[in-house]
């Protein structure tokens, strides 16, 4: 019996050994499961930046073959220069033909300048003289307008007035009529003459107002003409003022390029030299920055490989931990 307890304690004593063996050997197992996955992380990433690097590598040799192409075109640029340089000299010819060229049209607008201006106060005046007599027949047309205006006025009341004396004569004739005495009869025949008196003067006064109407609208009609006839010369006068004014712009800017190429011929001795001067500067600092943007490539190509070869260097070092 009590050998029996001895070998159960011993069995219990061996499981709980082989369980503590059990989890160690666990925890040693999900280490290195952690470690490998921890590795092929790095590979991972390690695998992205190199392609990341190769990819920016094959960027700059593009780039380093694009500047040499450039390179290149300057060259060749700079060598056109050289030639058109040569050519100057008869720029330089035909530029002084220009000027010439430019100096008698000079001229010409110069006197066509001094006809037109002489030519234009003499319209001004025109212009203004011819602006009074607007002002004048504007105003002899609003007093004839508002003369006509009374005249129409005047006529329909005195119309209006043979219109009553009528009315009047008819009653006068019907209650005359409808009396009968002698006495009344010779006060109706003295009232009726009287009326027919009035009758014929309003009547008589009517043609004449009507005369006058006719008068005053033929008057009006004609002054209406002349109105429109001084419009349309102010509205020429105006057209030619602006004709001058271009003709005006068109000379400032005659001169403006007159005194352009002056200055440019009058130099053009000096700005030769200058200009092979700036010419060869150009070529030179083209060389420098093209140069510089080659070395900088070159170092950046350096760096990239010396990086690649760390980051594979630390990877080797990662899987011998």
């Amino acid at each position: 019996m009590t050998t029996y307890y001895r070998n159960v304690n011993v069995v219990t004593f061996v499981l709980m050994l082989l369980e503590i063996e059990n989890a160690r050997l666990e925890a040693a197992a999900k280490q290195q499961t952690n470690k490998i996955e921890a590795l092929q992380k790095g590979v991972q990433d390690s695998a992205m930046v190199r392609n990341r690097l190769e990819d920016l590598v094959t960027g700059l040799q593009c780039s380093k073959m694009t500047l040499e192409d450039q390179l290149s075109q300057e060259v060749q640029k700079q060598s056109m220069l050289s030639h058109n340089a040569q050519d100057s000299h008869a720029l330089w010819e035909e530029e002084l033909k220009s000027r010439s060229k430019l100096g008698l049209r000079l001229a010409e607008l110069e006197k066509e300048k001094g006809e037109l201006s002489s030519q234009m106060e003499l319209e001004k005046k025109k212009a203004k003289k011819i602006g009074e007599q607007k002002k004048s027949v504007d105003t002899r047309l609003d007093q004839e307008m508002k003369r006509n205006t009374e005249l129409q006025k005047e006529m329909y009341r005195l119309r209006t007035l043979v219109k009553t004396a009528k009315k009047k004569l008819r009653e006068q004739d019907g209650a005359g009529a409808e009396f009968g005495s002698p006495m009344s009869s010779m006060r109706g025949e003295m009232g009726h003459r009287q009326t027919e008196a009035d009758i014929s003067r309003m009547k008589d006064k009517v043609d004449d107002l009507s005369v006058q109407l006719e008068k005053e609208v033929s008057r009006c009609s004609q002054l209406e003409r002349v109105n429109g006839e001084l419009k349309e010369k102010l509205t020429s006068l105006k057209g030619l003022g602006r004709s001058n004014e271009r003709l005006e712009r068109s000379k400032r800017h005659l001169e403006e390029e007159l005194l352009g190429l002056r200055r440019q011929v009058e130099s053009g001795v000096m700005d030769q030299t200058l200009v092979d001067q700036y010419r060869q500067d150009a070529e030179e600092r083209a060389r420098q920055e093209i140069r510089q943007k080659l070395e900088e490539v070159n170092l950046f190509l350096q760096v990239g490989g010396d990086t690649r070869y760390i980051l594979e260097l630390g990877l080797v070092v990662r899987a011998l931990d």
